[in-house]
């Protein structure tokens, strides 16, 4: 991993039925369930780590992924991406810290702080995209590395048929903000 600004994790929910329905999803609620010990360290210098959990309408590049170092993120205007707020529906970056007490800077991290990030717009769009993004593995030597247990993304959310001109412009908008790379 040396080398390296992020070590990204890429996946996709799966939205095609409901579009194919011309149906619009509306995101209510993620839940990022993980392990008991979401991140352990085995460095021997004390690292502040940024790990993010994203949900996107779009595609996210290794460019904007790399951005994932704990002072920007996806859709943040220091970034000065194409991709936006607008776009990702729900963002979370949580900064875990070497826990020095146990021992030279080896074992379980200590989270210090968490924040969110995002909006939770309805979308036409036939997958939403899922990324879990570990930050700063540049400061990480050859033998050191940062363990981050399974995560699962759960969304609930509600399915509805829109008028024909709302469903239209949300549409619209979709495809607009989908970018080049879509």
């Amino acid at each position: 991993m040396a080398g390296t600004k992020a070590a990204v994790w890429k996946g996709y929910i799966d939205l095609a039925g409901y579009t194919r329905e011309d149906q619009t999803w509306f995101t209510r609620n993620v839940q990022i369930q993980g392990a008991a010990y979401p991140a352990n360290f085995t460095a021997s210098i004390t690292l502040n780590v940024p790990v993010y959990d994203i949900v996107s309408e779009v595609p996210l590049t290794d460019v904007e992924l790399a951005y994932c170092n704990g002072l920007t993120y996806p859709g943040s205007v220091a970034t000065g991406m194409e991709t936006n707020l607008q776009q990702i529906i729900f963002g979370r970056i949580r900064t875990y810290s070497t826990q020095t007490t146990l021992g030279g800077g080896n074992g379980t991290a200590m989270l210090v702080s968490e924040e969110f990030f995002g909006l939770n717009n309805g979308t036409t769009r036939d997958k939403l995209y899922i990324y879990k993004v570990i930050g700063q593995v540049q400061l990480l030597g050859a033998d050191e590395a940062v363990v981050v247990g399974a995560t699962h993304f759960v969304l609930s959310g509600a399915v509805d048929k829109e008028p024909d001109l709302e469903y239209i412009m949300r549409t619209k908008r979709s495809y607009e903000q989908s970018g080049p790379f879509s």
